[in-house]
């Protein structure tokens, strides 16, 4: 009997101790934000320093007012899945009662194979952003336009030696050569338009700036970098772009051979892997697939 009631009084006094120790921890006080940009891909980020207390922290993160599985950090990426989502994130703290809900931000942007506001496929996606070489401003995405714009020659026929069926003769297309500025991605609207200064009726080049899709006017030759990044999503997407040689807005520089430099563009051959890059001459008719960077 007297072992009962000592183990009862224990009992009590834990009891007791737990009501104590609840009541007298003080709330949670201060304010949670979510830092960083809330677009696809993006990683956010809490910032937590105007909370109240000492203790060690406790994360978890909703999409939507729904628990988001497992995403009990400090940081969160945001998934395909986020698209147009109201993100939160609920943090206590071992030392405070209650706790704490960040103000919501809405996940925005464009997912890869999303549909674009030209009516396209999304194939590229940088989060931090790319330089386009001819305006100097940011972009994001590129969209590849919906379909091909058609098997075209690369150079029109005054541009193109008797000997290969043309009327006239090869020109090189200074600032298009394939090197850290006129291959890289950004490059492939610049490139276009120097093509057209000097050749105005080049197929390749022509069909992509005269493509509208999606009521879009800023279509593109793309560059071997963005050509490539397409060839990229098709191998692993499978999303139905015809097989074949795609032309790109990239030429070579030969400086033992102007006039093999001036002959070729560089192109991709599109199959179910990624294909490698090659020369090919302005003569031959390849795919051409306008894209367009936002």
């Amino acid at each position: 009997m007297k072992e009962t009631k000592k183990l009862m009084g224990i009992i009590i006094m834990l009891i007791l101790m737990t009501i104590f120790i609840a009541c007298g921890q003080p709330k949670l006080k201060g304010k949670v934000t979510i830092d960083g940009e809330p677009m696809l891909g993006n990683t956010l980020r809490l910032n937590t320093s105007s909370l109240s207390g000492e203790g060690y922290f406790s994360y978890q993160w909703m999409r939507n007012g729904n628990v988001i599985d497992d995403e009990t950090y400090v940081d969160y990426k945001l998934e395909n899945i986020d698209k147009n989502a109201v993100i939160t994130v609920t943090v206590s703290r071992s030392d405070r009662k209650g706790s704490v809900t960040s103000s919501p931000v809405t996940a925005y942007g464009y997912a890869i194979g999303d549909t674009g506001p030209g009516g396209g496929i999304i194939f590229y996606r940088n989060t931090d952003g790319f330089i386009m070489t001819d305006t100097g401003e940011k972009a994001y995405y590129l969209e590849a336009a919906a379909i091909n714009q058609g098997q075209l020659k690369w150079a029109s026929p005054l541009f193109i030696p008797r000997e290969y069926g043309g009327l006239g003769n090869w020109v090189d297309i200074m600032g298009t050569y394939k090197d850290i500025n006129n291959s890289s991605i950004g490059s492939g609207r610049k490139n276009t338009a120097l093509i057209l200064a000097i050749d105005a009726n080049a197929p390749a080049a022509l069909a992509c700036k005269n493509y509208n899709g999606g009521g879009k006017t800023d279509w593109f030759l793309p560059s071997i970098d963005e050509l490539d990044k397409l060839d990229l999503y098709e191998s692993k997407n499978n999303s139905g772009i015809s097989t074949g040689w795609f032309w790109s807005s990239t030429t070579q520089q030969y400086e033992d051979s102007p006039e093999s430099q001036a002959a070729q563009a560089w192109s991709i051959y599109f199959d179910s892997l990624t294909g490698d890059g090659h020369t090919r001459i302005k003569n031959n008719n390849n795919n051409v697939r306008a894209v367009r960077a936002f």
